[in-house]
């Protein structure tokens, strides 16, 4: 193995942080927090307050770890950068690497801007962290390396897909973001 492809790994590791210490804001939440409805985004809104960003469902927020959720969104999308330009040397094909690259934008952005700062410059570059996976699962599938693999990575995507259309009909909206965080 290369020092190359240790260096990747260790980013796709990394990029896990905001997972691991998620739990830790949440505690420290004066107001409830409500994990299968709320996005990670909350743990990151600067004020405490009602109605914190447009479309916040009235829910109370308070997150007196935003600071240090906001770096490791950062933190994560910068590993997620670093995975890219690893995966680029592995993959010849392009698109795999502007994806990826989407993704981790999307990531660093998120992180550099609350929801309650600038909701939409917040949100647009977040959505592509919910498209990016299923265009790779749909890459992946016509891949022939590792084909039992890529079948059940675009199985596992259709099946968030489809969850994601569900939170239209049920509040699930927390968990579906967190299922494409992990993947």
């Amino acid at each position: 193995m290369t020092r190359l492809y240790w260096i990747g790994i260790s980013a796709w590791f990394i990029s896990l942080v905001p997972l691991l210490y998620e739990p830790i804001p949440i505690a420290a939440s004066p107001v409830p927090y409500y994990y299968m409805i709320q996005p990670m985004s909350d743990l990151g809104v600067t004020v405490c307050k009602e109605n914190a960003y447009p479309m916040v469902h009235s829910l109370m927020i308070c997150s007196p770890h935003h600071v240090i959720v906001n770096v490791l969104f950062t933190l994560s999308g910068v590993a997620y950068l670093v995975g890219a330009f690893v995966v680029r040397q592995f993959v010849p094909e392009r698109l795999p690497f502007v994806l990826l690259l989407l993704f981790a934008v999307g990531a660093i952005i998120s992180g550099l801007i609350p929801a309650n700062v600038n909701f939409t410059l917040h949100t647009i570059p977040a959505l592509a962290m919910f498209l990016v996976p299923i265009l790779i699962g749909i890459y992946a599938k016509r891949v022939q390396v590792g084909r039992a693999w890529n079948w059940s990575i675009f199985t596992i995507m259709i099946m968030i897909f489809i969850g994601m259309v569900l939170t239209v009909f049920f509040p699930i909206g927390g968990l579906i973001q967190r299922s494409f965080m992990r993947l």
